[in-house]
């Protein structure tokens, strides 16, 4: 019997390249995201955006929808996103 290895998770980098952004959630302690433009073309069309705060998933949701990528896309990179989180502490 083979035991192929299962990938438990998908590749942020993967979802991100497909997606044409990535998503990156924090949890400072409350759940925070921002993301990234991966896709040349909304670069282009956008540039090189920085997102200088980071937002609530509503505001992420509005500004990925503004960008024109559709919620299919949107809630792949949240929830992926939400998968690869990381745990902020302040001090």
């Amino acid at each position: 019997m083979s035991h192929a290895p299962r990938r438990l998770s998908p590749s942020w980098r993967d979802v991100a390249i497909s997606n044409g952004f990535g998503v990156l959630c924090v949890h400072l302690p409350e759940e925070r995201f921002t993301y990234v433009l991966t896709d040349p073309l909304s670069i282009r069309a956008h540039g090189f955006r920085a997102v200088e705060a980071l937002l609530s998933e509503g505001e992420l949701r509005a500004q990925l929808a503004q960008l024109g990528f559709p919620e299919t896309k949107v809630e792949a990179g949240i929830h992926v996103a939400r998968a690869w989180a990381t745990t902020m502490v302040r001090q």
